[in-house]
């Protein structure tokens, strides 16, 4: 009972926080992955709306470079697989979840290293995603260097939190 109430009140903290903060957030996380192999290269993807762009303002690492190595954001037209996850590394193509980042027409609009501070762009800046933009699938890949955290059933969730507002 305890632990459930310890967890309401976090989320209530959460949500308080961006109520204040006034800002959209997004999390783009990969979905409890454990890779087993040093060098993976995972993907996971999130499709965006159509009829509504978002404009991307911000970016909040959730992440720490003992896990992830570095992490990617792509905008795609299309994902590179359909499954949750799929390896999109140099060396993929070792099985069926196995693909490119994207299908065609890939953009990188974030990169993450080695513990980077959030990044907010100049007022005024931000990158259109969704709606009639040629964006329509956002996709985070993530180099795990270090697997040995995963070697005995950890998973991983890490990403990055979007910041945006539904207007330019």
């Amino acid at each position: 009972m305890v632990a459930l109430l310890a967890i309401l009140l976090a989320v209530v903290a959460s949500l308080t926080e961006a109520s204040i903060d006034g800002r959209d957030q997004l999390d783009l996380l990969m979905p409890n992955v454990s890779p087993k192999k040093k060098d993976t290269y995972l993907c996971h993807s999130i499709p965006l709306d159509r009829e509504q762009p978002i404009y991307i303002t911000g970016f909040v690492p959730l992440a720490k470079s003992d896990i992830a190595h570095h992490i990617l954001i792509y905008g795609c037209p299309r994902p590179g697989a359909t499954s949750d996850v799929w390896n999109c590394g140099e060396m993929a193509g070792q099985g069926a979840k196995s693909g490119p980042v994207c299908q065609e027409g890939s953009s990188i609009i974030y990169a993450w290293a080695k513990d980077a501070p959030e990044l907010k762009l100049p007022e005024g800046v931000g990158f259109k995603v969704g709606g009639s933009s040629e964006i329509q699938h956002l996709v985070i890949q993530i180099h795990y260097n270090n697997v040995d955290s995963f070697l005995d059933g950890g998973v991983d969730h890490s990403g990055v939190r979007l910041i945006y507002t539904p207007k330019p």
